[in-house]
């Protein structure tokens, strides 16, 4: 009867440390995916423009020298919640300022 206690009172401690354990984890991942903030302009599409060239220009711009254009593209697809990089001549969309 004793070992069906204490097993049990194992049983029970395993699982609020599981538990507490899933607790912290999800606290850090939510942490770690949250939304990148921006500071942002606003900005007209010219015609022949791509977000390539837009987001080349930003990085020859910016002091950071490590800034990746493929890095300022993924951004600019994020603030502008686009799904791929098509824009449109006329069209304003925001752009990170670095």
């Amino acid at each position: 009867m004793k070992n069906n206690r204490k097993s049990g009172k194992i049983v029970i401690k395993n699982i609020m440390i599981l538990f507490a354990i899933f607790t912290l984890l999800g606290t850090c991942l939510n942490i770690a995916v949250a939304k990148k903030e921006f500071v942002t302009k606003e900005y007209v599409v010219c015609q022949n423009d791509t977000l390539w060239n837009i987001s080349s220009k930003i990085c020859k711009k910016s002091s950071d020298k490590n800034l990746k254009i493929q890095n300022v593209i993924k951004d600019i697809k994020t603030i502008n919640n686009l799904s791929n990089t098509d824009i449109y001549e006329g069209e304003i969309i925001k752009l990170p300022v670095y």
